[in-house]
């Protein structure tokens, strides 16, 4: 029989831009790797959400691999080559293995494409995952960066998001998170808030500082957990955690999830 403490426990997603510059040396993964054991000791996430991954087109990572020596089962979803055969990517680390789990197009990598790697594509995780004697639907998203010259692939990717996030299978039960590489006020101004709850950063705690703020001056809250307005997922809790040793914060999101 579950005990009393198992069947109150809630749900808890960390979802964290983990910034390719993390993993480039070896000496900078060990470090990243030793902030990931301090947040699973802490928080006990049941899944992660991460974006700027590095892993080869296979999704072989030595931060995933990390992860899953904590007993995560990992997904990765390649977008465009960095540097040494790997790319960067989202994804998706969870403490049971997914019903089901798959990749959405969102549009170009325009970003990529100017590096010199064009014909790549950015791409959306959307998985389900058995939570006791129900489902609950985790999403990863990474909209492209918000500059003049993306604004284009921006746009794109945040309606195919948009449609795809209109799914009947998502209406409920839903938790989505990632670095939307928006403005605050910008969710609101499309319509976001008319369907889903929103949490993110502060003007004092924003979640991304140029350079892991080596220039403090400039900062957004790009990072951003949703969940559906329904009664089958209920925020508990809410953390804006210390960045270190990425540019972005890791958000850590606790739900009450309905029998």
């Amino acid at each position: 029989m579950q005990s009393m403490s198992a069947k109150n426990k809630p749900f808890a997603a960390l979802f964290w831009n983990v910034w390719v510059e993390s993993q480039i040396r070896d000496t900078k993964l060990r470090i990243m790797q030793a902030r990931l054991d301090d947040i699973i000791a802490e928080h006990e996430p049941d899944v992660f959400g991460l974006n700027e991954v590095l892993a080869d087109v296979n999704g072989n990572s030595k931060l995933l691999k990390h992860l899953e020596s904590h007993g995560y089962h990992t997904f990765f979803a390649p977008f465009s080559p960095e540097r040494d055969g790997l790319f960067s990517g989202s994804a998706l680390a969870s403490r049971v293995a997914p019903t089901s789990i798959t990749a959405h197009v969102l549009g170009p990598d325009k970003y990529g494409a100017i590096r010199g790697f064009p014909g790549n594509t950015v791409k959306l995780i959307q998985a389900r995952l058995p939570h006791r004697n129900r489902h609950v639907n985790i999403v990863v998203n990474h909209l492209a960066h918000l500059v003049p010259w993306n604004v284009a692939a921006h746009l794109t990717h945040h309606r195919t998001f948009r449609k795809l996030m209109r799914a009947p299978e998502l209406q409920e039960g839903t938790i989505i998170g990632g670095d939307f590489n928006q403005f605050k006020f910008m969710h609101r101004m499309w319509g976001a808030k008319s369907l889903y709850h929103r949490a993110t950063g502060t003007f004092f705690h924003p979640t991304w500082r140029l350079m892991g703020g080596k220039v403090p001056i400039l900062q957004a809250n790009y990072d951003n957990v949703f969940w559906t307005k329904c009664d089958t997922v209920r925020l508990r809790n809410f953390k804006v955690l210390d960045r270190h040793p990425s540019d972005h914060t890791p958000l850590i999101a606790k739900f009450d999830v309905s029998s």
